[in-house]
């Protein structure tokens, strides 16, 4: 990237960078909050007005968009001027987005609208090695990125240049001026990922030895999705975004600050594009964006996207164990399942108890469902309701009207009755004027006989008995194969009428 040209409006900017220098170690950080000019962020202020971003003024935030609303808090908050924890809150609740840079001691959690530890430790972190420092000063150490690990949420979005993760990367040489260190004790959505932190060999006030980092961060943040499209960043120095660093003095060697800067007022942009800045310096809100103006800069690159860590890797492998094991013991000792199962987290309690009865709903449809598949079908089916025919299509008195008549009465037992006797009498049943109710004499060969001659009884009985009944469909479903079973056997020969037409 060529080097930024900053062209100042005025006698405002000649007296910004007139006495550059990096701060002296003090022995009273209290005392030690930067000064305007030459520890103001002018310069900061006019990145963000190069990025097309508005200063709000206090008095006009009863009328706005929190979900538009980037909330800037830098060096000590000084409550006592102006206390931005609560726009803090309500930016990360309605969507917008927040970045905090504190050095001092200050405890951060009433910033969060759900439970967070955050703590700014105030401790002075300086570097025994002078090649890890810039400019070679141990006071002030380069910020060292973290990779990503496996159980960080963001790598479900790598695909996107949105993460918080693509912050860091690349960068290696973003100087720090007297910075101090963040400790998250309570973590939560909004500072979920350790993205930074410090050179090995840091050293921390009292100590002889360099201490350990794992505890030490230079910055967390966190960031929501479609729904809720909150960012937030927490570093441990406003330094990072002072003048000096963002133009450094003639004589001192680059920077990347300004290329972090630059990727920090994008991502809080974020995909809504986010406007208005209300920007809170020492306690002090600022509403001068345009002091500093940029006129020459090259299009920076966007985020880039963090390499998605290699499953076989042993020390990935090796992380994900440890992490794996440390929340499994933080379950254990939280006592969570059995506050759980003892019914006292109200919320799990009524989501189980929902669960539950939609199980047992969803059961009961079930077993409905089955029970009436597997129900009783009747042998016998159903009555036809179309016939085939169209009811008085033919002539008053003729066949096929009464035929139609029949059928549409659900009557069988004339057109059977008629069937029958003509059967009978081809058979050699005696013509007579009044044929008797019982059967006569019957002459059977074969075997069967018996089921043969009790047949014949009944078809006599449906044709002349001395009560006719009417044949429904379900009884002429009974008959037909008696009727059947008659007449192949009357084609066989197997029955016929005695000829003297005597009763059996």
């Amino acid at each position: 990237m060529t080097p930024l040209r900053l062209i100042a409006a005025g006698v405002a900017l000649a007296g910004l960078f007139a006495t550059p220098g990096l701060a002296q170690p003090p022995a009273n950080r209290r005392d030690r909050i930067p000064s305007i000019p030459e520890f103001g962020s002018e310069a900061f202020r006019g990145l963000l007005h190069l990025r097309e971003v508005e200063p709000v003024d206090t008095a006009d935030l009863r009328d706005t968009d929190y979900a538009d609303l980037i909330v800037v808090v830098l060096g000590y908050p000084r409550p006592t001027l102006f206390n931005p924890a609560p726009h803090v809150q309500r930016a990360l609740r309605e969507g917008g987005a927040v970045l905090i840079a504190i050095d001092e001691p200050v405890q951060l959690s009433h910033y969060f609208p759900e439970p967070t530890n955050v703590e700014i430790t105030g401790e002075q972190v300086t570097t025994g090695v002078k090649d890890l420092a810039y400019g070679g000063q141990t006071y002030c150490p380069f910020v060292v990125p973290r990779q990503p690990g496996p159980f960080d949420k963001d790598l479900l979005t790598l695909g996107s240049s949105e993460t918080e993760w693509g912050l860091f990367l690349g960068i290696d040489r973003l100087a720090t001026n007297v910075p101090g260190s963040i400790r998250v004790q309570k973590e939560s959505r909004f500072v979920r990922s350790r993205l930074a932190g410090y050179p090995p060999a840091l050293q921390l006030p009292g100590r002889a030895r360099p201490g350990r980092t794992d505890d030490r961060q230079f910055a967390v943040a966190g960031s929501g999705g479609k729904d809720s499209p909150y960012r937030c960043l927490v570093l441990a120095d406003p330094s990072v975004f002072s003048n000096q660093m963002l133009a450094p003095p003639p004589g001192w060697p680059p920077n990347q600050n300004v290329v972090f800067a630059d990727r920090v007022v994008r991502w809080l942009r974020g995909p809504t594009n986010r406007s208005k800045c209300l920007f809170i310096e020492n306690g002090v809100p600022q509403t001068a964006f345009d002091i500093v103006r940029y006129d020459a800069m090259q299009s920076l690159p966007p985020l880039p996207v963090p390499p998605i860590p290699d499953p076989l890797d042993p020390e990935l492998q090796r992380k994900v164990t440890d992490a794996a094991n440390r929340w499994i013991a933080r379950v254990e000792d939280n006592d969570s399942l059995h506050k759980r199962l003892a019914g006292t987290d109200n919320r799990f309690y009524r989501v189980t108890r929902f669960l539950a009865a939609v199980a047992a709903l969803v059961l009961l449809v079930l077993l409905i469902r089955r029970a009436w598949r597997k129900r009783h079908e009747p042998d016998v089916p159903p009555v036809p309701t179309d016939t085939g025919r169209v009811a008085g299509t033919g002539p008053p008195g003729s066949l096929a009207r009464r035929r139609e008549e029949i059928l549409q009465a659900g009557d069988y037992g004339p057109v059977v009755r008629e069937y029958l006797q003509e059967m009978f009498v081809a058979q050699g049943l005696p013509a007579a004027a009044d044929p008797p109710h019982r059967l006569p004499e019957v002459r059977v060969k074969g075997r069967g006989g018996t089921t043969l001659r009790e047949h014949l009884r009944i078809l006599w009985d449906v044709a002349f008995g001395p009560r006719p009944r009417p044949v429904n469909y379900g009884r002429w479903k009974e008959l037909e194969p008696m009727i059947d079973a008659v007449r192949r056997a009357a084609a066989d020969g197997r029955w016929r009428f005695e000829e003297t037409g005597d009763a059996a």
